[in-house]
């Protein structure tokens, strides 16, 4: 009986350390896009902000990043949170998402 708890616990050990690597790459580790989309699509959470910050911190000039990260701020009424992000999105790229046309 000793012999086989001694087993199980390092199944169960290997299991959670694998699953804990998962989760560590696609916070930190997976290509920016890829972190985009998970984090586009949990929106509002806290593993979203946390992803959104992480891309934040790695690629400065992101502007997607800061653009998605607004909108649930601005959804909950959070606006001066929110138009920070945009205004910081909007600075990064303006023509992108401002929707200004192109002038000659």
């Amino acid at each position: 009986m000793n012999f086989f708890m001694k087993i199980v616990k390092v199944i169960l050990t290997i299991i959670l350390f694998a699953f804990s690597a998962v989760i560590l790459y696609f916070i930190a580790l997976a290509p920016k896009e890829k972190r985009f989309e998970i984090a586009g699509n949990s929106q509002g959470t806290y593993l979203s902000q946390t992803m959104f910050n992480i891309l934040r911190f790695q690629n400065p000039d992101y502007s997607d990043a800061y653009f998605e990260q607004s909108v649930p701020f601005n959804k909950r009424g959070e606006y001066a949170k929110g138009f920070q992000l945009l205004d910081k999105a909007v600075e990064l790229e303006p023509l992108k998402h401002l929707g200004l046309p192109r002038l000659a």
